[in-house]
Parts: C-alpha cells; structure tokens; sequence
C-alpha cells in the first residue's frame, strides 16, 4: 500500500512538472524572445527574405518541440527505473505530450503577437502561466470545486490536456471525458491558436 502510494505521488509530481515545465518554456522561451527580436529589429529582416510567417511559426514550433521531447525522454526513463510508468504506456504518452506541446507552444506563439514589450510580457506570462495551472486542475481541484472556479476551468483547454494526461498514467483514474474527446478539444484548440497566430504575427513592432 505504501508504495503504490509512493509511486502515485511520484507520478503526479512528474506531471505537475511536466506542465510547469511546459507553460514556462511557451512563455519564457517562445513568447519572452520573439517580443525581444521583434522589439530590436532582427525579426524585421525576416521580412527581405522569402521566408513566410506560416514557416517562420512551424519552425519555432519544431525546435521548441525537439528540445522539450529530450527532457520528456530523460524524465521517462527515471519513472521507467522507479517503476511509476510501464512501457505498454509509453506510446500513448508520447502522442498525448506531442499534441499537448503542439497546444501551449502555439498558445505562446500566439501570446508573442499582443505584446510590444519584453517586460511586460514577462511579467503577464507568469500571471498567465499561474492562472493556467490553476485553472487546469492540478492536484485533483477540478472534482472539487463549484461556481466561479469549475466553470472557468471547463473553458480552459489546458484542463484537459491535464486530464488526458491523466488518463494515461494513472489507469483507474475517473474523467469526465474519454481520452478522444480530451484530444480532440487539444487538438483543436491548437488549431485555432496557430491560425490566429499566423493572422496576427508582425515581423516588426506597429507604430
């Protein structure tokens, strides 16, 4: 009993980071420098190349997605050796972490195209990155709560990202939803960030 124990809050601890981890590099790493570049001009030189927004965007998308997948990968195979996760997981891990990056990092895409400044955009990223986590259900909240907070939650796509997540390492866990409609509400909120995003992408700050 006692290791079960340990093994489910290992768990849930690996996807608290796994989150964490996510939202801050859409924030920090994605939004924070394409307001820097865009600020000081070298985003306005895209704009001589052939180089289209479309291309500009996926490509962000790519490297931030390859990076992050490393430490996914170094972080699987330390829950592998403790035993929280069983290989017959693996590939649907996998594909629910893919989509699930393709969703916040294009969010971050998209937050880049609000902001004017570096440091306000900093200092809303991390607003936005608490409110998320919040308001994603982390810790079992969404179960829990009424009024106010569960509704807001149910809008939020990042709950159920949380939520398929969830249904993958934890086998006896109850969600609302089954997995595919927690993918498809993924999936499709990525869509729309990405489409927004390339309509509102600037190479340079507007006067």
């Amino acid at each position: 009993m006692e290791k079960s124990m340990v093994y489910l809050l290992l768990s849930s601890c690996f996807l608290a980071y796994l989150h964490s981890y996510c939202y801050q590099n859409a924030v920090f790493t994605i939004m924070q420098p394409l307001v820097e570049i865009k600020k000081n001009g070298t985003m306005a030189l895209f704009e001589l190349t052939p180089l289209k927004k479309r291309e500009f965007i996926f490509s962000m998308l790519l490297l931030r997605t390859i990076y992050t997948l490393i430490w996914v990968i170094i972080l699987i195979g330390i829950l592998l050796m403790l035993g929280t996760i069983q290989i017959s997981q693996l590939f649907l891990f996998f594909v629910v972490v893919l989509f699930g990056m393709f969703m916040v990092f294009t969010f971050g895409i998209l937050l880049s195209t609000f902001f004017n400044s570096v440091e306000v955009a900093g200092a809303w990223g991390g607003f936005i990155i608490v409110f998320i986590y919040i308001f994603s259900g982390h810790g079992g909240m969404l179960p829990n709560v009424k009024g106010f907070m569960k509704t807001v939650s149910q809008f939020n796509p990042f709950t159920y990202l949380n939520q398929a997540l969830q249904q993958v390492v934890f086998k006896d866990i109850t969600i609302a939803f089954p997995l595919y409609v927690n993918m498809l509400i993924v999936i499709g909120a990525g869509l729309i960030f990405i489409i927004v995003s390339v309509k509102t992408f600037k190479w340079k700050l507007e006067v």
